[in-house]
C-alpha cells in the first residue's frame, strides 16, 4: 500500500525518465546529495518519484536496466522513493501478457515493438523468473499520485480522464489484475484512458490534412502539447518532429479541444524535451530531457512544501552543471527593478511599509540565518542592504517571486554553501507570504503578476 507521507519531508524530487541509465541516477543522487548512508543528506528530507520509463534503450547505448530496477524498487521498498507507471513498463507488461479468453498477446508481437523492447528482453531473458519478476513489480506500480499540493503522472494529469479511470484501479491507483486486458483493448474506454495518462491526449486533425512521423509513418492524429493554455490553433498544440510542423494547420481549434489550466501543479515525463531545463507553465513542469540517449541529461525537480508553482530554480541535472546560473541575475534583476520602481514612492518608503519592514528584519533573523549562526545579530550585516527590497517583494509581489529572491541572494551575493537553501527560504517566504496576506487585506493592496524565474 503506498502512504503518502508528505507531511514527514520538506520535499519530493521528481525523477525523469531513466531508460536503464544506471550510472546517470548514481550521479543524479550524488548531486542531490542524497545518501542513504548520511543522517544529514537529502534522503533525511526528500522522497524521491520516479515518472515511470524506467526500461527500453537503443541497442547501442550502454545501459543498466536490472542494475536501474534493482536500485528505484530498493528505494520504493524502503519508504524513500515512489514509482509511476510509464508507458514501457505498460508496453512490457502487456507484451507478456496473454488475453484471458483469446490467449494472444496483449501486445502485438511485431517487429516494431520487439526492437523497441529487444534490449529489456534479451537482459532479462525473455520469460525467464527474472522476466517475470518485473512484469510482476510494473503490475503494483500507480498511473498517478496526487500529494495534494502537486501531482505526479507519466504524461497528462486530465481531471476528467482520472476520474473515470478510476474504478479500474486498486487503492495504491495501479490497474487492477483483471482489466489489463481491456486497457490493451482499442475498443474498450480504459484504452484511451489510459493511452491519454501515459501517453498523451491525441487529436484527429481537420479532413485532409497528416503528417509522416519519424518512421515515415502518415498520421492523422497529433499528440497534443496540453500544458498551453493560450493555444487556439492545431498548430499551436500539435506534439510532433520538427520536421512535422509545416505540415500541420493553422486552422482554429474546436472549443472542445482547447487546453484548460491546472489548478495544482503537475509533474510529467515522457516528452523527451531538449531545451533548458524549464517549467513548461507555472503549473506545469516536465523532467524528461532524453537521459535515454548518451549525451542526454537526466533531470530532477525538486518541490518543497512551501512552493506553489514551478521556478527554473529547481531543476536539476546529473553531471555538475549549474542549471541555475544562466541569466539568473537578469531575471531577478528585470523582475525585482519593475517592483522597486512601482512602489518605492520615489525613495521614500510609507510608514506601513516601515512598519513591515520591522517584522521582515525580525523573520529573517530569526528564521532564515543565511551564514549558519542562528539568531547572532551580527548576521544582519550579510542581509541588512535587502530588507526593504526583501519587505517591498513580500507586500507587491508573489510568494514564488520572493522564495526565489531569498534563495538568489543566499547564494550569488551572501556566497552561502549551506545544503538546505531550498527548504530554508521556502520556509521564510512561506512566513513573510502570510504576514503579507494579513497586510494586504486590510489595505486593498493587489499582488503584481510577475515572470516564474529565478
Amino acid at each position: 500500500m503506498i502512504k503518502i507521507t508528505k507531511d514527514e519531508t520538506d520535499g519530493l524530487i521528481f525523477i525523469g525518465d531513466l531508460h536503464g541509465q544506471y550510472q546517470k541516477l548514481i550521479d543524479l543522487l550524488e548531486q542531490l546529495d542524497f545518501n542513504l548512508d548520511d543522517s544529514s543528506s537529502n534522503a533525511e528530507f526528500s522522497k524521491l518519484v520516479f515518472m515511470g520509463d524506467l526500461i527500453d534503450n537503443k541497442p547501442e547505448n550502454a545501459v543498466q536496466q536490472v542494475e536501474t530496477l534493482e536500485l528505484v524498487k530498493s528505494l520504493v521498498d524502503s519508504g524513500h522513493a515512489y514509482c509511476l507507471l510509464g508507458n514501457h513498463e505498460f508496453n512490457a507488461v502487456c507484451w507478456a501478457s496473454a488475453h484471458p479468453l483469446t490467449d494472444e498477446p496483449l501486445r502485438t508481437h511485431s517487429v516494431n515493438n520487439y526492437k523497441q523492447h529487444q534490449v529489456f528482453l534479451d537482459t532479462v531473458t525473455e520469460n525467464s523468473r527474472l522476466h517475470m519478476k518485473w512484469i510482476e513489480w510494473f503490475k503494483t506500480l500507480p498511473l498517478f499520485i496526487d500529494f495534494g499540493d502537486v501531482r505526479a503522472v507519466h504524461a497528462c494529469w486530465d481531471d476528467v480522464a482520472i476520474q473515470r479511470v478510476l474504478p479500474y484501479l486498486d487503492g495504491d491507483h495501479a490497474l487492477q489484475h483483471n482489466v489489463w486486458f481491456k486497457a490493451a483493448d482499442k475498443k474498450h474506454e480504459l484504452y484511451s484512458l489510459v493511452e491519454t495518462l501515459l501517453k498523451g491526449p491525441e487529436i484527429a486533425l481537420p479532413k485532409g490534412y497528416s503528417f509522416k512521423d519519424k518512421t515515415g509513418t502518415e498520421r492523422h492524429h497529433i499528440r497534443v502539447r496540453w500544458w498551453i493554455i493560450n493555444a487556439i490553433t492545431y498548430k499551436d498544440i500539435a506534439q510532433v518532429q520538427a520536421s512535422a510542423v509545416e505540415n500541420i494547420p493553422s486552422i482554429a481549434l474546436p472549443v472542445a479541444f482547447l487546453n484548460k489550466p491546472q489548478t495544482i501543479p503537475v509533474v510529467i515525463g515522457h516528452y523527451t524535451l531538449n531545451n533548458e531545463p524549464g517549467p513548461l507553465n507555472a503549473k506545469v513542469a516536465c523532467v524528461d530531457y532524453n537521459a535515454a540517449s548518451e549525451d542526454g541529461d537526466l533531470i530532477a525537480y525538486y518541490w518543497s512544501r512551501y512552493d506553489e508553482a514551478f521556478t527554473a530554480c529547481g531543476f536539476y541535472c546529473h553531471r555538475d552543471l549549474d542549471l541555475h546560473e544562466k541569466s539568473s541575475y537578469e531575471l531577478m534583476k528585470d523582475d525585482y527593478e519593475k517592483v522597486i520602481e512601482s512602489f518605492n514612492h520615489g525613495g521614500e518608503y510609507s510608514a506601513l511599509e516601515e512598519s513591515f519592514a520591522v517584522k521582515v528584519d525580525n523573520i529573517l533573523l530569526q528564521e532564515w540565518d543565511p551564514i549558519g549562526v542562528n539568531g547572532v545579530e551580527e548576521c544582519r550585516d550579510e542581509y541588512y542592504f535587502a530588507i526593504y527590497d526583501i519587505t517591498l517583494l513580500g507586500i507587491y509581489g508573489s510568494i514564488e517571486q520572493l522564495k526565489s529572491h531569498l534563495e538568489f541572494l543566499e547564494v550569488h551575493y551572501i556566497l552561502s554553501d549551506r545544503e538546505d537553501v531550498r527548504e530554508r527560504c521556502g520556509r521564510v517566504a512561506h512566513l513573510i507570504n502570510k504576514m503579507a496576506e494579513q497586510t494586504r487585506s486590510n489595505t486593498n493592496i493587489n499582488v503584481i503578476p510577475m515572470r516564474y524565474g529565478c
